[in-house]
């Protein structure tokens, strides 16, 4: 509760299915409470006064009060003009009291907050001239309202009237206008249909002609583009076989050739063993005889 009270930040429970309160009744009752409540000059600006014993526009006794209703718990946010020189905590206390009691007669249910923003501070004196001049300024636009609204309906009857009346006239005009033209442009309009039916017809036929053309010519252009394709793939394939039969002469010519050098590496090998092995004969040979003359 303060000058700038801001909303709690409690979150209620939702009202349960089947259970409803009329919460403009409710909000009516608080605002009714509230009218003779000490230091309280006003709720939301002014919807009461009791300055003069008396209650000022009773037909608005919500305005200000935020009412908000839970499963089995309530909220109420106000907004108030406090009275000069007055305690405001105990205004604070006395107000939450009040809505309090309303609360729990009407619906049973716990108050977890009463939030009070203190909108303005004024003197018993100026919230009455201000309340006095918010009625007569009311009052005084409700008549000027009025008496504009009665005027204005009647110069839009007279208004309304004579323009009917120019636009009958207006349509009658227009009808004749159009009857007469329809008489004497009929023929007119049938010939000029006539021409443009047959310009019509020949600029069509100019148009199939041209696209029978144009579709020949394509297909012409593509026969020809198959059969170049085809010649092109015929020669490619010709290369292809070519290149393919001289590959294969090649690597025969090769395979021939290491044949050969193979055969002439096997027997230089057999030539070299056989050398080798009359070497080693020979070498025997001369070993025994050395040994068979020792012996002697």
């Amino acid at each position: 509760m303060s000058n700038n009270q801001p909303t709690s930040d409690k979150t209620l429970n939702p009202s349960p299915a089947g259970k409803s309160y009329n919460r403009k009744a409710i909000k009516k009752q608080i605002g009714q409470a509230l009218a003779n409540v000490d230091g309280l000059l006003a709720v939301d600006g002014g919807f009461f006064s009791n300055l003069a014993g008396k209650i000022v526009n009773t037909d608005k006794f919500t305005s200000g009060v935020k009412l908000v209703l839970g499963k089995e718990e309530a909220r109420v946010d106000l907004n108030v003009i406090a009275e000069y020189k007055k305690n405001v905590s105990d205004l604070y206390h006395d107000i939450k009291r009040l809505v309090i009691d309303v609360i729990r007669n009407m619906t049973g249910f716990s108050v977890i907050d009463v939030n009070l923003k203190v909108l303005e501070v004024k003197t018993q004196v100026k919230q009455e001239a201000d309340s006095v001049s918010l009625q007569d300024h009311v009052s005084h636009m409700a008549e000027s309202t009025g008496e504009f609204a009665s005027h204005t309906l009647e110069k839009a009857k007279d208004g309304i009237g004579s323009g009917i009346a120019a636009v009958t006239g207006k349509v009658g005009q227009g009808i004749e206008a159009a009857k007469d033209a329809i008489s004497g442009g009929a023929e007119e309009a049938k010939d000029a249909a006539e021409d443009t039916a047959d310009q019509a017809k020949d600029v069509a036929e100019e148009t199939v002609d041209q696209a029978k053309d144009v579709a020949e010519e394509a297909a012409d252009q593509a026969k020809e583009a198959v059969e170049d394709g085809v010649e092109a793939v015929e020669e490619r394939a010709d290369d292809a076989k070519e290149a393919a039969e001289e590959a294969v002469e090649d690597l025969a010519e090769a395979g021939q050739e290491a044949t050969e050098d193979a055969k002439e590496l096997a027997q230089e090998a057999k030539d070299a063993a056989q050398e080798d092995a009359q070497a080693v004969q020979e070498a025997v040979s001369s070993s025994s005889q050395e040994a068979n003359s020792n012996q002697a």
